[in-house]
């Protein structure tokens, strides 16, 4: 088990270099710290599986009072499983949480504009450029892997703000690991047309049952676009093992809440 901080009650999970750069203020959350009760206890930041409106707002402003952010500067989007990237060089007038933008990544250079993805088993992937001051995040679950979206937000952010790829700092933020993931042949055919090398992050479980690397596959894209390996701060923390500290899609059957993983240039 790594390390996790402690922020007004907020426990939560940083890649080192990012936090060490002084740049940007970031968190992997965990479900710990907030007010949601049952199956959402207790920091769960979505409506969409049954949590009150009034307790996930709670959520949300002892998250922006701890780390002193306004409530109008924190941006997440209407996640939708594919590999389209949301640019934000200005923050949108009026924007408040859930409003309808359907991404799973997002980039900006603006400071004190905070983009954060919802998770309960999926990646969430925060990046840093030290040079050209830009940050990005992305939700990368196993559909968006396979269209290589990790990749695609790299490249995303060197076409909008010039970012040198060996620039970034990342982090890998925690997700199942492929000790509870196992997949049907729907998704392993997604891979292999996607993956030359699939063979060496899916292995055979079970009956047509196979257990996926979700978080080294990502980590090989990220390699494969430009970002060296000593600049990628991953964790082995599986979302689904770890019931005290994450909710889990997977593990929870559906029921339970979403980690906020968040990241802004001060």
């Amino acid at each position: 088990m790594e390390t996790d901080r402690n922020l007004n009650g907020i426990r939560f999970f940083e890649a080192p270099k990012i936090r060490e750069s002084g740049l940007a203020i970031h968190a992997f959350c965990t479900r710990k710290g907030g007010v949601s009760q049952g199956s959402f206890w207790s920091l769960n930041f979505s409506k969409k599986t049954g949590d009150t409106e009034k307790d996930v707002g709670k959520n949300f402003e002892k998250l922006t009072d701890a780390f002193h952010i306004s409530p109008s500067s924190l941006l997440t989007v209407n996640q939708v499983h594919k590999d389209q990237v949301l640019v934000i060089k200005k923050m949108i007038p009026n924007y408040h949480p859930g409003r309808k933008l359907n991404y799973d990544a997002i980039i900006t250079n603006q400071r004190r504009v905070f983009i954060g993805v919802l998770t309960a088993d999926c990646l969430p992937i925060i990046l840093l450029d030290t040079e050209k001051k830009a940050v990005g995040v992305i939700h990368a679950g196993w559909r968006g892997t396979s269209l290589n979206i990790a990749h695609k937000t790299v490249s995303a952010i060197f076409d909008t703000f010039g970012t040198i790829p060996e620039n970034l700092l990342v982090g890998l933020g925690p997700a199942i690991g492929s000790c509870c993931y196992q997949v049907d042949s729907s998704v392993v055919n997604s891979f292999k047309s996607s993956l030359p090398n699939w063979e060496l992050f899916i292995n055979p479980a079970k009956t047509q049952k196979w257990s996926l690397d979700l978080a080294a596959i990502n980590l090989e894209q990220l390699m494969e676009a430009g970002v060296p390996r000593d600049n990628i701060h991953f964790t082995d923390l599986c979302t689904a093992c770890e019931n005290k500290f994450f909710f889990s899609h997977r593990r929870d059957r559906g029921r339970t809440g979403r980690q906020l993983s968040f990241i802004g240039l001060i």
